[in-house]
């Protein structure tokens, strides 16, 4: 099985791939790979083992196979050590695999986050800030992991002391403290609680799923801790509405809100280009008064054309309002 998943990842690695999607049905797997052009199929007719083999190497419980579960590990190609993460569910008719590929060659500084020198700044910044919350959101492949970590990156840089708190841990960092949220009795709850007793200044919390978490995350910011997050939004606008449907009151979100952040990763000529709809302090609070402020990408997508660094293909693709 080693040699059949080393061959899987190379041919991932070759293709740009980043998620690699293994799905068992009535006992005959398919293999599907998703890079930047979408999903396509790799093997109709794979080897049932590797899904048994990569729960093994990801460190999850071997002892069930019908329990939700992740887990991660790092593979050695090249001399190039991969960070892999692999998610499994079962269900009485499906069972499906999720490998998840992050190279660490892709992850970038704060300084190339995105193609506007003034949107990197404002990154930069906030990565002085002493306490206050920064959000991210953005679909699944859009980059939030490489933006989340640029931001700690920048971060450590400033001197400052980082906990983390993920499902899974992605990249290993040095100088970091990383708690991975594995045991269904470890929430991210009860690990920001242990976290707030080891004296952070940076927080960085995987994802905010639910009100619990949300609250927390604003009790940590309301602290003096500089915190990091992601939500499901479809909008900078939408995450700041996110917040309130999870029971946050408008004046905590107007106290610690330090910047929302919706992002695109698309298709440039050269190479993917991360696209970035930003708000800052005073635009959080215009939304919170009731001021409609709408989504920025796709003039940013524009601008990105106007500069011959996306095809008219792509723009036509990724831009909502093109004529």
């Amino acid at each position: 099985m080693e040699k059949y998943l080393d061959d899987l990842i190379l041919y991932a690695l070759e293709h740009n791939v980043s998620d690699i999607h293994l799905y068992v049905n009535k006992g005959v797997l398919t293999i599907h790979m998703r890079n930047s052009d979408g999903m396509f199929l790799y093997n109709e007719k794979g080897d049932l083992r590797i899904l048994e083999y990569l729960r093994f190497i990801t460190n999850m419980d071997m002892s069930s196979s019908h329990k939700m579960q992740s887990g991660s590990c790092t593979l050695n190609y090249n001399d190039k050590q991969i960070p892999i993460r692999f998610s499994y569910i079962s269900t009485p008719s499906l069972i499906n695999g999720a490998l998840r590929i992050l190279e660490p060659n892709k992850l970038i500084t704060i300084a190339n986050l995105s193609y506007d020198r003034k949107q990197n700044k404002i990154f930069k910044n906030c990565c002085k800030l002493t306490g206050g919350l920064v959000l991210l959101s953005g679909a699944t492949g859009s980059g939030k992991t490489t933006t989340l970590y640029a931001l700690i990156d920048e971060c450590i840089e400033n001197q400052k002391s980082v906990f983390t708190i993920e499902d899974p841990i992605e990249v290993i960092k040095q100088n970091v403290v990383q708690l991975q949220i594995q045991d269904p009795n470890i929430t991210y709850e009860k690990g920001l609680k242990q976290i707030l007793r080891h004296d952070p200044d940076v927080i960085m919390v995987g994802e905010i799923r639910d009100a619990q978490t949300a609250k927390m995350v604003i009790r940590c910011a309301l602290t003096g801790h500089l915190v990091f997050s992601t939500i499901h939004a479809s909008s900078a606008s939408g995450v700041i509405n996110r917040l309130l449907e999870l029971g946050i009151s408008k004046d905590d979100i107007k106290q610690v809100l330090s910047l929302v952040c919706s992002q695109r990763l698309i298709k440039g000529k050269n190479e993917k280009i991360c696209v970035y709809d930003i708000l800052e302090k005073n635009d959080i609070e215009r939304v919170l008064d009731g001021e409609i402020i709408g989504c920025k990408l796709d003039q940013k997508i524009l601008e990105l054309f106007n500069k011959n660094l996306i095809t008219k293909t792509e723009f036509k693709k990724q831009c909502t309002n093109n004529t």
